[in-house]
């Protein structure tokens, strides 16, 4: 009887995931009907699948660092990390731009034409994004929404 028992136990899993062939299936019926013991595994089978239903399958590890990610900190972090950024290439680029156009500097013409290239990529960049803008609200179908 002990036999069966553990055989029965063994294929819980498979008749709770309804993985069980129907003659399998029923077997399994039949000895939750006769055994008590098998019934409350069957019970705290059902139970602990219950429990588990709500648990994500982000890893812990990736859980915790998009948290982390939506954190007021690091939003504040990202922001002053992206206006140092900003501000050092405006700052850099507004004395490359008074160093061209000064005619008191020595500076290498390479140096000029470095500096004359990012204020071009700046400006040609600050227009595209602005284009696309306009262009992606003036195509945007939920406009008129209220957000």
């Amino acid at each position: 009887m002990e036999n069966q028992f553990i055989n029965y136990s063994v294929l819980l899993s498979g008749f709770i995931d309804g993985e069980l062939s129907p003659e399998e299936a029923m077997e399994v019926q039949e000895q939750l009907n006769r055994s008590e013991s098998l019934r409350a595994e069957y019970e705290e089978l059902i139970k602990t699948g219950d429990s588990l239903t709500g648990v994500s399958f982000i890893e812990p590890q990736e859980e915790e660092l998009e948290n982390l990610w939506r954190t007021p900190f690091s939003h504040g972090v990202k922001v002053t990390a992206m206006v140092l950024i900003i501000g050092g290439y405006a700052f850099f680029l507004g004395v490359g731009i008074l160093l061209f156009f000064s005619s008191e500097n020595d500076m290498p013409m390479i140096f000029k034409l470095c500096f004359g290239a990012m204020a071009l990529g700046g400006f040609i960049l600050g227009y595209q994004v602005l284009r696309d803008r306009v262009i992606s609200y003036a195509k945007d179908p939920y406009k008129e929404i209220k957000r």
